[in-house]
């Protein structure tokens, strides 16, 4: 199952005078969205695919005339009524409304584009995360042990230089919601109100003895349109690395 959380406000680009969602802009004749969602084009036929969404007519009709240009056989669109707390709960919704199942779960977001994106069909993880080697500390981060695995992992804290392309894998819906149950307790018990990420779910399962592990991917495989600045980067390379 391959998740896609679409419930972020895109306050970046209505700030800069944007009138629509980021992933409803185009590159070309081509929506975000639908570049973004492309990432997984050789599992369109065989996977199923939910978008959650917030509860807005116009963009779920929009959504559905994207979905069917791309021919995506099986998907769901889940509309959300309300302000998620992040990403990691977004999917959480998404999970609880269908029946608890041991299927596999990849997330992603909507405004990355993959360009070789393929399952690791050897990985014998309890989950891992698609790292790239990058500079900032604007990225979700996840620090290695000699052994491969993953020691810790942090939000906007460079613990390595190991950077989340925001492709995240959880062996089965039972593993990520153990994870996300324990970050969404320890937000409650210490009544903040930030967002719950995702990549930190794994540390509770790296403290239960899970299998986190990571693949590395090129960076020249990654292209970036979360903000305004990567989105008009991105206009100017499409003819040299989008087809």
């Amino acid at each position: 199952m391959i998740v896609i959380p679409m419930m972020g406000k895109s306050s970046r680009f209505f700030k800069e005078g944007y009138k629509v969602p980021k992933f409803m802009l185009l590159v070309g004749e081509e929506s975000l969205f639908s570049l973004s969602v492309r990432s997984f084009e050789r599992y369109f036929h065989t996977e199923d695919f939910a978008f959650a969404i917030p509860d807005d007519d116009f963009i779920y009709q929009w959504l559905l005339k994207e979905i069917d240009k791309i021919k995506i056989t099986n998907f769901e669109i889940i509309k959300i009524p309300y302000e998620t707390r992040g990403q990691a709960d977004t999917v959480s919704e998404v999970l609880k409304r269908g029946a608890m199942s041991s299927r596999s779960v990849y997330i992603f977001n909507i405004d990355t584009i993959l360009l070789n994106f393929t399952k690791d069909h050897d990985c014998n993880m309890d989950g891992y995360l698609e790292v790239f080697r990058g500079q900032g500390d604007h990225w979700s981060f996840a620090e290695v042990n000699n052994s491969g695995l993953v020691s810790r992992t942090s939000e906007k804290e460079r613990i390595s230089d190991l950077c989340s392309n925001g492709l995240y894998y959880f062996k089965s819906e039972e593993i990520f919601l153990e994870g996300f149950n324990s970050s969404l307790d320890k937000m409650e018990r210490s009544k903040e109100t930030s967002e719950i990420y995702i990549a930190p779910i794994y540390n509770h399962l790296i403290s239960l003895g899970l299998k986190i592990g990571v693949k590395e991917v090129d960076l020249e495989d990654i292209l970036f349109s979360g903000t305004p600045s990567e989105y008009e980067n991105l206009l100017k390379q499409k003819n040299t690395k989008i087809s």
